[in-house]
């Protein structure tokens, strides 16, 4: 996502994600994501979600917490919860594509470009543990991902959405701001860059400085 051809990977959306499930289950020896490769990066990063992060929308609740994001309706049952193969390491709420649907935006980190129930032409050889952005829409105490993308050039440290963008028939107005930096054997920090992208009806694309 960065410079003029790395957005790339984020345009081009990888809907590696089923329909959400409320389960989110335990480990189990045949879940092909819990690797050694993620098990590694767990242990690294399993301080650093120890404050809960909190917040509700649309009558919804958002919970952040170790790595496990969590929605909750209005009656306080779990509508969704992220995999058991999944970090989240930070989300956004809002309505990304304009449809007056509540939208979560959040960062995962996971071993395989895709899934184990995308279909076999996509490579999935990789276990190395990258960084993701998903979209998932919020609607009728339902979870559903909107838009995943597949293994980012660049992980995102940061990001928020605001809605001053341009609106025109192919672009939502919703603009993303994220910080970029470098992936690492340690999965230490980088520095950064910033760089912003547009939805355009199917993803988000990059928006050239002028």
């Amino acid at each position: 996502m960065a410079g003029l051809r790395l957005p790339v990977a984020l345009l081009f959306i990888a809907s590696c994600c089923l329909p959400a499930s409320c389960a989110g289950g335990g480990a189990s020896a045949q879940n092909p994501g819990l690797t050694a490769e993620y098990r590694s990066f767990l242990a690294v990063h399993e301080t650093d979600s120890s404050v809960a992060v909190r917040e509700s929308s649309g009558g919804y609740r958002f919970t952040l917490e170790a790595g496990r994001l969590c929605v909750t309706g209005a009656d306080n049952a779990e509508i969704w919860r992220s995999k058991d193969e999944w970090y989240v390491d930070s989300f956004q709420i809002g309505d990304v594509n304009c449809d007056r649907i509540l939208d979560v935006v959040f960062v995962v980190w996971k071993s395989y470009s895709f899934g184990a129930e995308h279909p076999a032409r996509m490579a999935n050889e990789d276990a190395a543990v990258r960084c993701h952005l998903f979209v998932y829409s919020i609607n009728g105490g339902r979870a559903k991902p909107l838009w995943c993308s597949s293994n980012l050039p660049r992980p995102i440290y940061s990001f928020a959405l605001h809605a001053d963008g341009e609106r025109t028939p192919t672009l939502s107005g919703v603009r993303l701001t994220v910080c970029e930096g470098a992936y690492t054997e340690d999965y230490s920090k980088t520095a950064s860059t910033e760089h912003t992208y547009a939805w355009n009806g199917w993803g988000f694309s990059p928006v050239e400085a002028p």
